[in-house]
């Protein structure tokens, strides 16, 4: 590969990190003063922020975890890390509900989705497991192997960020919903990867994060000019823990549901639902 080529697109990828760092600090800014009404960062999960982005520093990966109660909450949670792990962000990955992106919730959310790209975010389209009836079955397939390679592949960059919802559909309560067993593919996908068995790739770590309401909860846009906002909320992000540790021998259920109690972990006991330890 010739020098001049290999700086060009060392070039053009330092600008399209910075540019996704811009994007993301600006959309954080405008959350934490203008759109919502109290966010708190306790100095633990500020601590924990900066592993993983040492982590990322040195060339490693992270798979990170959220829990989904509200409509604009994982939104959130990718501005947050954006915004504090900045330009150590190499590729950014994030699956999407294809119900969204073909606006059947409303063209506002699927018009987001579609701008995703131009900030440098890959956004693999999922269908969710109760709206399968509504896609054909091999599109779902499709869609859904599409989606784990391309997690995977960002697993096994450096400096490459997954961010999975592992519910599959927003909690009615704000508890703790069923981890889908795709969180567990996604994790077996890089322990069996013939570059993580030969050492080749990144290490990769496991990142809880969650959103706890402080007050009222609502399912909706929490936005201060809702009619259902939330008194305040904080987010939560948990200690960094590598992914082999995790046995490349165990079923993809097993893993997924060891995956959500850490998750849990994280949360107040009435949101663990299941999960409570």
């Amino acid at each position: 590969m010739p020098e001049s080529f290999r700086r060009h697109m060392s070039i053009r990828n330092e600008a399209k990190k910075r540019w996704l760092k811009a994007v993301g600090s600006t959309l954080w800014y405008a959350a934490e003063h203008g759109l919502y009404n109290g966010i708190t960062v306790s100095e633990e999960s500020r601590e924990n922020t900066f592993r993983l982005k040492k982590h990322l520093d040195n060339g490693g990966s992270g798979l990170v975890i959220t829990n989904h109660i509200a409509a604009d909450d994982i939104v959130l949670q990718l501005e947050y890390l954006v915004k504090h792990l900045g330009i150590s962000i190499n590729e950014l990955t994030a699956p999407v509900s294809k119900k969204q992106f073909d606006g059947r919730e409303g063209w506002f959310n699927a018009i987001i989705l579609r701008m995703t790209p131009y900030i440098g975010i890959n956004r693999p389209l999922i269908v969710q497991s109760y709206d399968t009836a509504s896609y054909d079955q091999e599109l779902v397939a499709g869609l859904r192997d599409e989606a784990f390679t391309e997690m995977n592949d960002t697993l096994l960059k450096p400096g490459g960020l997954v961010e999975f919802a592992p519910e599959g559909r927003r909690s009615r309560n704000k508890t703790l919903g069923r981890g889908r067993s795709g969180l567990g593919h996604v994790v077996l996908n890089y322990l069996t990867d013939v570059r993580t068995q030969l050492g080749m790739g990144p290490e990769a770590v496991l990142t809880p994060a969650a959103l706890v309401p402080n007050g009222r909860y609502s399912r909706k846009l929490n936005w201060r000019f809702s009619n259902e906002p939330f008194d305040g909320f904080e987010i939560r992000i948990g200690q960094p823990l590598p992914l082999n540790a995790i046995n490349p021998q165990a079923l993809p259920h097993d893993i997924a549901q060891g995956c959500m109690h850490y998750l849990s972990s994280m949360m107040p006991d009435d949101m663990r639902g299941k999960y409570t330890v």
